[in-house]
């Protein structure tokens, strides 16, 4: 969190004053709005992109004197434009905070006569199709080669009715899982930003009550990766552990318990083994999934930072497939080296 944005203006105005008659401000609007083609009879000019890192620096610059909610909203954009995923993450969880920090000081304030609030101009700010929505369906999330995917690639492949031109739903979903066994999908960066929209929500809801805006569409988008990839890669739920016996009941048949049928005492929640620490047999390919799925478990609680963890993952992926397809995704210079160290 950038702790300067934290920092009052001064003692009598926390937030400096109203930024919306300041040239500055006016100036870094006019910046960051979309540029029109503009034709000279044969000749059309082709519009400027956005510059956004220059935008960020003014935004900062501007908020150091003035705290506003449409320049926050504006450095939100640059950032998601700049770092992604995690740009966004990072300046939607600061919006949180400064909208509680400075509830009653952030400008622009409650217009009188008119029933309307600064968090209306938020909430406009914040779901505009051609704003921050926009940027957010503009993330990327692969440049590969083959295929570059965003995030409004996931949105349409995956809506219904599903748009003709929209990518097949088995390929997206298909991707998104390569990327998550990876460890390159951002998914920690849609949650925390999930995260800081609920928060937003609550916040409003508590201090403008009817007035609130619906946040919804926004917590939707967020949600989208996260929702899609528990789909993708549903965990199996671990088996129940077996019932106590009864206090003070004795087997006739009992027999102390070996030192290897124990189970150590920072066994991770759900690995469990039977009372004779053998694993059942595998009687089908779901039983070996079942098995690899545990073992990923393990090491997901026990070692993290495993480098097992993605190759698991993948192998969990690649069951059931055809020889062919396994091919495809792994090198053949990769599997014949892995056979050369057996």
């Amino acid at each position: 969190m950038d702790m300067s944005l934290t920092k009052p203006v001064s003692a009598e105005q926390p937030c400096g004053p109203d930024p919306e008659y300041d040239p500055e401000y006016l100036l870094l609007f006019s910046r960051a709005a979309p540029q029109a083609e503009a034709q000279y009879g044969d000749f059309v000019s082709t519009p400027e992109a956005v510059n956004w890192p220059e935008i960020e620096r003014d935004a900062r610059r501007l908020l150091t004197r003035s705290k506003d909610i449409r320049v926050l909203i504006l450095l939100l954009r640059s950032r998601i434009q700049q770092a992604g995923a995690q740009g966004l993450a990072e300046m939607l969880t600061q919006l949180a905070e400064l909208s509680v920090i400075w509830s009653d000081a952030l400008h622009p304030q409650l217009l009188t006569g008119e029933g309307a609030s600064a968090e209306s101009i938020e909430d406009a700010a914040l779901l505009d199709h051609e704003g921050v929505m926009a940027d957010i369906r503009g993330i990327t999330l692969s440049n590969s080669a083959a295929l570059r995917l965003q995030v409004r690639d996931v949105e349409r492949a995956l809506s219904a009715p599903r748009p003709a031109d929209a990518l097949a739903p088995e390929s997206v979903r298909q991707q998104l899982a390569d990327l998550e066994a990876r460890g390159a999908l951002p998914l920690a960066a849609f949650r925390e930003a999930q995260e800081s929209a609920e928060r937003l929500q609550v916040w409003a809801r508590e201090t403008l009550g009817d007035l609130a805006p619906d946040f919804s569409r926004l917590r939707q988008l967020l949600a989208l990766l996260p929702d899609v990839v528990q789909t993708t890669t549903p965990e199996i739920p671990p088996s129940p552990a077996p019932a106590p016996d009864p206090a003070g009941t004795v087997m006739d048949n009992a027999v102390p318990a070996r030192a290897e049928d124990v189970l150590p005492v920072n066994a991770p929640p759900g690995i469990s083994l039977p009372h004779n620490a053998e694993p059942g047999p595998i009687r089908d390919r779901n039983d070996a999934l079942e098995r690899l799925r545990c073992i990923r478990r393990w090491f997901e609680s026990s070692e993290p930072s495993s480098p097992t963890i993605p190759l698991l993952r993948q192998a969990e992926r690649l069951v059931g497939k055809r020889f062919s397809e396994v091919i495809n995704e792994i090198p053949v210079e990769l599997l014949e080296k892995w056979d050369a160290l057996e």
